[in-house]
């Protein structure tokens, strides 16, 4: 008698059944994987040499005069005739029209080149006319001043000013109130401070899409006025708040942003927040950089691992 032959649906259960019996069996064996836990250790950081060297001539005000450009308003006045007292733009293409100057160019112009311009021109019309021109309000040249300020927001640069300078007219470093209760034998007291909000160590200045090297934290707090570097048009100070745990993914990931986070976050998680990894991401070797933006120590971590 034949003995009969194992269906190809028995041995998808014999195998199964001996897979889950193989893994009860090796329950025993080897540590326990607790997938909370930390994995691995801590990466290895070094140091990043960086080049913090400010030109000296950004610690000085710029030789240049101010030039107008478009959105500046002016006040032009035919000194001694009545009725020729007129505020005007620069408009968006560059040009001027006050009377008979009709879309006359004046990008670019000083104050003093516009008023000569002026009186050259209205000479047409007027026997030696002395025109004055003053600057009511500068909209071509701007600066930004963001984050744990009191007052934060897009500032004109009219004149020559200094980091200190705009953070200043930015109502300062914005702060909050603490309280403690303290007692001594049997009374108690209420101690309120105040303390500032902003990470200084995370403070940047972009100029011109780059990297300013200055440390905020020595300007502001220890008095370095080596950073303290003068304004262009275009810059960008943020000041950070330092209550937020924040950190930034970059490159090959699917939605580059800021994530926050509560307590910890691990690598993982943090790529994960940020859509994953691309298909073109070099996952062996992912740069971790930490610390101040001024003293940053970097470590390759290999994701896929």
């Amino acid at each position: 008698m034949k003995t009969p032959q194992p269906s190809l649906l028995d041995w998808k259960i014999l195998t199964v059944a001996s897979l889950a019996a193989a893994l009860a069996g090796c329950s025993s064996y080897g540590p326990s994987f607790d997938p909370y836990a930390r994995q691995g250790a801590e990466p290895k950081f070094s140091s990043v040499q960086t080049d913090r060297k400010i030109p000296d001539s950004w610690l000085r005000p710029a030789p240049e005069p101010y030039r107008l450009g478009p959105g500046d308003e002016l006040l032009i006045e035919v000194v001694s005739v009545s009725g020729t007292s007129s505020t005007t733009f620069v408009t968006p293409d560059g040009k001027l029209y006050y009377q008979n100057v009709a879309g006359a160019r004046v990008k670019g112009m000083t104050l003093p080149e516009l008023k000569k311009f002026l009186e050259k021109d209205l000479a047409k019309w007027y026997q030696n006319p002395q025109v004055a021109v003053s600057l009511n309000a500068v909209k071509s040249q701007r600066i930004w001043v963001l984050g744990r300020v009191n007052a934060p927001g897009v500032y004109p640069l009219s004149r020559p000013m200094t980091v200190l300078e705009a953070i200043s007219m930015a109502g300062g470093l914005a702060t909050a109130s603490t309280s403690s209760l303290t007692t001594t034998g049997s009374t108690a007291d209420i101690i309120s401070t105040t303390q500032e909000v902003a990470d200084l160590s995370r403070a940047f200045l972009i100029r011109d899409g780059k990297f300013v090297p200055i440390d905020f934290a020595a300007l502001l707090r220890d008095g370095r006025m080596e950073n303290n570097v003068y304004l262009k048009d275009g810059d960008y100070i943020y000041l950070p708040s330092g209550a937020a745990q924040e950190i930034f993914v970059m490159g090959a990931v699917a939605t580059p942003r800021s994530i926050r986070f509560m307590d910890e976050i691990s690598l993982v998680a943090a790529i994960a927040a940020a859509g994953g990894p691309t298909k073109i991401a070099h996952v062996k070797h992912v740069v971790i950089i930490r610390g101040s933006l001024t003293d940053p120590k970097v470590a390759v971590v290999p994701y896929r691992d």
